[in-house]
């Protein structure tokens, strides 16, 4: 697995079990399960952008947040890393169906070939392969 994907799934953990819906909450760095200030204020801008948490902030010393429902929804139904699972799932199972519509369509199979490719080459830079 992607290795932001872990630390995404380490910093949502987190956030849910120490947030709070009803006030702001903050941690000092060290207190997270990532390390890095830059990575750590990173990923809660990102979960803000999704709208996980909000009034994120940071300064020299914490970040403070305010937890969402949506991320501890996200959460339950395996973080992150399901995420990337069923996107490759669905990407995988797209490829083979390319596959089997090529035969019965012999004049759009130079079509259906470029599209399988760019899926291809898409799903390998998401998951590595």
């Amino acid at each position: 697995m992607n290795n932001i994907i872990e630390e995404k799934d380490l910093m949502l953990s987190f956030v849910c079990e120490r947030g709070s819906y009803i006030g702001i909450t903050g941690f000092a760095y060290s207190e997270y399960p990532i390390k890095g200030k830059e990575k750590i204020i990173g990923i809660m801008k990102h979960f803000q952008r999704l709208n996980l948490i909000s009034e994120c902030s940071a300064n020299a010393y914490k970040v403070s947040y305010l937890l969402h429902l949506e991320a501890s929804e996200l959460l339950s139904k395996g973080g992150f890393k399901a995420q990337e699972e069923l996107l490759q799932a669905n990407i995988e199972k797209l490829l083979l169906e390319i596959e089997d519509l090529k035969p019965s369509l012999p004049h759009k199979a130079e079509t259906i070939t470029s599209i399988a490719a760019g899926i291809a080459t898409a799903a390998g830079l998401l998951f590595g392969k």
